[in-house]
């Protein structure tokens, strides 16, 4: 199985602040998404948690739909695979 190493680096943190995970390469933003919440203990006592996007050139994924003039795309859907740069 094919996986990717990725090094989540959190910015406007001080002091620096990064985790290292493990996804296979047909994981979703979504699992990235709850991937991120587990390894950082982040915690809401409301689902789905917050409002999180990742915007990549035009595309805005995330689990709410916008209208800011991105193309969006829901976070379930798409997998990490065809972002990631090698």
């Amino acid at each position: 199985m094919k996986a990717y190493i990725l090094k989540l680096t959190f910015e406007y943190l001080g002091p620096s602040v990064w985790r290292r995970v493990i996804l296979p390469a047909g994981a979703t933003f979504n699992w990235l998404h709850e991937t991120i919440q587990y390894v950082t203990n982040i915690k809401s006592k409301v689902s789905p948690y917050h409002f999180y996007g990742i915007g990549i050139d035009d595309i805005f994924i995330t689990w709410v739909p916008i209208h800011e003039g991105k193309y969006y795309v829901e976070e379930y859907k798409c997998t990490i695979q065809p972002f990631l740069k090698i």
